[in-house]
């Protein structure tokens, strides 16, 4: 195996740990992770030998009794340390958790792995998930099924787009609701609004990432309503101005034509009045 691989598998191998160490109140304990979600990345060429690193890594340790396999009340494959003890006395989880990593007699900074984040994000993606796949098995009226034109709408900048974002908080977000497009509950879990959602977008586009299938695409989605909703909002705001500015001109044209109207009206008095 090359170097290259072995740190590979090494990372790996932090990446699943990692997922299986709980903290409560300054304490760690173990915790059961699902194989089929929570340990399974997507179908690309990359994630493909990150699931075969995945499956080696714990397969090894399985192999070593250091890690056990089980199935929990809803018939779901799982896998978590053989004891507590492993948790908090292995010394490499204290140094994973403090995100560096010893050299020789330099520290170096491992790539990045939040677990609070990673204990936020897991839940709700796997609940949007869930929902998703409930909003899946329901029969798609009309808006559902033109879906794909509003997202490839949404998709599209508009030429000033960039520039004009300021405008953006100058609209309440609720007439975003006003404009057509696809509604379902998936929305409603989504992170576009969550302050984390640019960290987890950085994280995602990295080259080493630690995101499973359901996260990575939880955060794509995220990203892609946060662009909707702003593209939405931009367009909500052109529509005020144009409107806002063609009923300027119309009432300045009309006070125009009123004061024309009293100048003649005045010219034919002081006419009449000459004669």
């Amino acid at each position: 195996v090359d170097s290259l691989e072995t740190q590979a598998r090494q990372t790996m191998l932090r990446w699943v740990i990692l997922r299986m160490v709980n903290i409560n109140g300054g304490e760690i304990t173990k915790r059961p992770v699902l194989l089929d979600t929570e340990l399974r990345y997507a179908d690309t060429e990359t994630d493909k030998e990150r699931n075969t690193r995945c499956q080696l890594v714990i397969d090894r340790f399985v192999g070593a009794r250091l890690l056990v396999v089980g199935t929990n009340l809803e018939g779901k494959k799982y896998v978590e340390p053989a004891h507590d003890v492993l948790i908090r006395e292995w010394d490499k989880i204290k140094t994973w958790l403090s995100g560096t990593q010893q050299q020789g007699n330099q520290t170096q900074k491992q790539p990045t792995f939040d677990i609070n984040l990673q204990r936020l994000l897991t839940p709700a993606a796997t609940e949007w998930d869930s929902i998703k796949n409930k909003d899946k098995a329901q029969p798609q009226g009309v808006l559902d099924r033109a879906a794909p034109i509003f997202d490839w709408l949404d998709r599209q900048p508009l030429p000033i787009e960039n520039k004009f974002n300021f405008i953006l908080n100058k609209i309440p977000a609720q007439f975003a609701r006003l404009l057509p497009r696809s509604q379902n509950q998936q929305e409603r879990f989504l992170w576009n609004a969550n302050p984390y959602l640019d960290l987890l977008d950085r994280e995602l586009k990295s080259d080493d990432n630690w995101l499973n299938q359901v996260e990575a695409e939880f955060v794509q989605k995220s990203v892609l309503q946060k662009r909707q909703n702003i593209s939405r909002g931009l367009r909500i705001a052109f529509v005020v101005i144009a409107v806002l500015s063609g009923l300027t001109i119309y009432a300045w044209f009309q006070w125009r034509n009123s004061q024309i109207n009293l100048a003649e009206s005045l010219g034919r008095n002081a006419f009449s009045l000459a004669i």
